[in-house]
């Protein structure tokens, strides 16, 4: 099975080769799961695990540079880089390389944060089970430029921006919204809205850095701020019909694409 990485990039330069490597350390092979067919348990065999890690840096240059030197070091085959000159945010940028991903299994992780060797082993096993599926996970929470570093990590409850689903399931709900911040909880709230099955999985598989510049803790677009205050209103006048906003974001995901530049052929040498 072969999954597609969603990463954006902004000002991660000094965390984003520890993201990376975390996911070139991931276990390749799977073990055979057990599933439940009714009354019946169905044993499936293992295959191997293959991922494309698709990064879009965001209109910061300081980012780009590092990561272009990450590719000149290590020659990932599996590491593909886009290049938007404009600031357009997260969420334009995440729609953006889910309609050039390859696969049919979406990934969603942030660039500050670490994943464990095994969590696409699990997000594999999760996969699975159900063709109408999203799943979150748990993390640690931890302050500091490594996390080899810290001594001291929180239980993070799973973050709505760290997450797995099918690519169909993705387009069919519309991607996110063009917003500055909130878009993923958005998001989840359209996903329970087509009755999608979503799992809140247990297993601590990720390293969730406090860093005082992502979107949860700046002041532009932190959980204080009034844009963020603004979307919440939003999100809860739209729960009572979310029809609406799908057909509108699914235009956005198609319309945004031509964008961006893939900097990796051959603007990285």
């Amino acid at each position: 099975m072969k999954f597609s990485i969603i990463t954006t990039a902004y000002k991660t330069a000094q965390y984003i080769e520890e993201y990376i490597l975390s996911v070139r350390d991931q276990i390749r092979t799977t073990r055979a799961i057990e599933i439940r067919n009714g009354k019946k348990m169905i044993k499936l065999p293992p295959e191997p695990i293959e991922f494309e890690l698709l990064l879009g840096i965001d209109g910061c240059l300081a980012t780009l540079n590092k990561v272009k030197e990450i590719q000149q070091k290590y020659r990932f085959e599996w590491l593909v880089v886009y290049w938007s000159a404009k600031n357009v945010g997260t969420y334009v940028l995440r729609n953006t390389l889910a309609t050039l991903s390859t696969t049919k299994h979406l990934v969603f992780f942030d660039s500050d944060d670490i994943m464990t060797p095994f969590y696409l082993q699990r997000v594999y096993e999760e996969s699975r089970k159900s063709m109408s599926l999203v799943v979150y996970y748990f993390g640690h929470g931890f302050n500091g430029k490594f996390v080899k570093d810290s001594k001291n990590f929180k239980l993070q409850p799973s973050g709505h921006g760290t997450f797995y689903c099918r690519k169909s399931i993705f387009m069919h709900i519309g991607g996110f919204k063009s917003w500055r911040c909130a878009a993923d909880t958005d998001f989840l709230q359209r996903v329970k809205a087509t009755r999608s099955r979503i799992s809140f999985h247990r297993h601590v598989l990720y390293y969730r850095r406090m860093n005082p510049t992502s979107l949860t803790n700046c002041r532009e677009f932190g959980m204080n701020s009034a844009i963020r205050k603004s979307y919440n209103r939003h999100m809860f006048n739209a729960r009572r019909d979310p029809t609406p906003i799908i057909k509108m974001v699914k235009t956005e995901v198609e319309a945004i694409q031509i964008q961006l530049k893939d900097t990796t052929k051959p603007q990285i040498t």
